[in-house]
């Protein structure tokens, strides 16, 4: 290989080159970020029983003659997967909560070193005119 040529390895490794690529990071991370505080807001709704009402017809109904509540199991039955809608909403909003922060920190984190390889590159470019007109 030539001296002039530079390899794909030298290309990206280069200052210039280097804070572009955290620009990619910065806004991936920013929108898995905000992804997950959005669905963080997102919960199921508990589960309503239609309250029936009794028919005119005679007999439609066991209850208006064994005296049995035929609603209560599906009382028991909301009652407990509403319990686990509350559950699922509780854990699924604190997931989600915990992986944007954890985005928003990956956020910051690349930003300030998209920031830092920046300036860098302002400084090496800086030295890179000095050095040259100095040879000059």
């Amino acid at each position: 290989m030539k001296n002039t040529e530079k390899s794909i390895e030298d290309k990206l490794t280069h200052p210039k080159t280097l804070w572009k690529i955290w620009i990619v990071f910065t806004f991936i991370f920013l929108v898995l970020s905000c992804f997950h505080f959005i669905a963080a807001t997102k919960i199921i709704e508990p589960f309503e029983i239609i309250k029936l009402k009794k028919a005119k017809l005679p007999g439609y109904f066991v209850n208006e003659y064994t005296g049995v509540d035929i609603q209560a199991p599906l009382r028991n039955f909301a009652k407990d997967f509403n319990q686990y809608i509350e559950d699922y909403n509780n854990q699924s909003r604190n997931q989600n909560i915990l992986a944007a922060i954890g985005y928003g920190i990956a956020f910051l984190t690349a930003l300030i070193s998209m920031i830092l390889d920046y300036r860098n590159a302002q400084i090496a470019q800086k030295y890179r005119t000095c050095m040259v007109r100095k040879e000059i």
